[in-house]
């Protein structure tokens, strides 16, 4: 019961940081991929391949709070976990900026590496590092696809362009996604004592 309620607590920072954040304007001086920088047609193609992503999202969050009500709370710390790193805007080159994506607790290619690493047998928290440092690069990985095919380089096209970017991002973004890697380790490794504790309890 005491997990249940830090948990919670936990999520309503999180959300509260949230309303914060939009309710109170904030001056940057450094900007990430700005609304409406993609081409109408390719935004649009990149919105039709998300939403079966969506919708089998949705359809898992159903099944998982149906098998134990107890996880919305989890659900709720792991969310805003993703929007307190997301919020972190580490100035990056040529005025953008990077960030930690926290996404290693929730997207598929996290989960991948996390299947992989437990089958070849790596100690649990090399298995977290892995999942959460992995899942950020492909996420700058997957921008520079996105944005390499919009904007093809003149003379060595999507290729070429593709490159570029990957070559911005991760100039800022390997440091910040080990750093990540190694706080989602020690989140990882607090959530499951405490369980452990709480269980123990029981």
């Amino acid at each position: 019961m005491k997990l249940e309620q830090q948990l919670k607590q936990l999520s309503f920072s999180g959300l509260a940081a949230a309303l914060l954040l939009m309710i109170v304007p904030e001056q940057a001086f450094a900007m990430h991929i700005m609304e409406g920088f993609l081409p109408p047609m390719w935004a649009l193609a990149w919105w039709l391949l998300f939403l079966p992503c969506l919708w089998y999202g949705l359809v898992r969050l159903r099944q998982i709070v149906q098998e134990d009500n107890h996880q919305k709370v989890l659900l709720a710390l792991c969310g805003a976990f993703i929007f307190v790193l997301s919020a972190l805007k580490i100035p990056s080159v040529t005025g953008s900026c990077s960030h930690p994506t926290g996404v290693g607790l929730a997207p598929v290619v996290g989960y991948m590496v996390w299947k992989m690493a437990c089958r070849a047998g790596l100690r649990r928290d090399v298995c977290v590092f892995l999942c959460a440092m992995l899942a950020d690069l492909v996420t700058y990985f997957v921008t520079s696809v996105q944005l390499g095919v919009a904007f093809p380089d003149p003379s060595a096209g999507a290729t070429g362009s593709i490159i570029k970017f990957m070559g911005i991002f991760c100039l800022t973004q390997i440091p910040i996604a080990i750093a990540e890697g190694l706080l989602t380790v020690l989140i990882y490794d607090q959530l499951t004592k405490r369980q452990l504790i709480t269980a123990q309890g029981h």
